[in-house]
C-alpha cells in the first residue's frame, strides 16, 4: 500500500499527495513498483472512474471519502 495525504480545500474539495518513495523501481513478484497510473473516486468500488497519469498532487473538487488506486507498468 502507497501513502496518500489528504488536506481539504477552502473551495471545499481535497487536495492529495501522492507518494512513491519507498517502492522499488520495478517492484517485486508481490510489491507494487513506481506508480505510473493513479485511479481517484469519491465511490468505494470506483464506479465511473477512470486511469490517469501519476502525479504527486491532484486535487479533487468534492470533499468527504476520497478513494486512490495506483497501478505500475506491470498492471500491479
Amino acid at each position: 500500500m502507497l501513502p496518500v495525504q489528504a488536506e481539504s480545500t477552502a473551495s471545499g474539495g481535497v487536495t492529495l499527495r501522492l507518494s512513491q518513495e519507498e517502492c522499488t523501481p520495478t517492484g517485486t513478484t508481490e510489491a507494487i513498483g513506481k506508480a505510473t497510473e493513479i485511479m481517484v473516486s469519491d465511490k468505494p468500488d470506483f464506479d465511473g472512474a477512470a486511469w490517469e497519469p501519476f502525479v504527486s498532487t491532484k486535487t479533487v473538487t468534492k470533499g468527504g471519502s476520497v478513494w486512490v488506486r495506483y497501478r505500475d507498468r506491470a498492471g500491479k
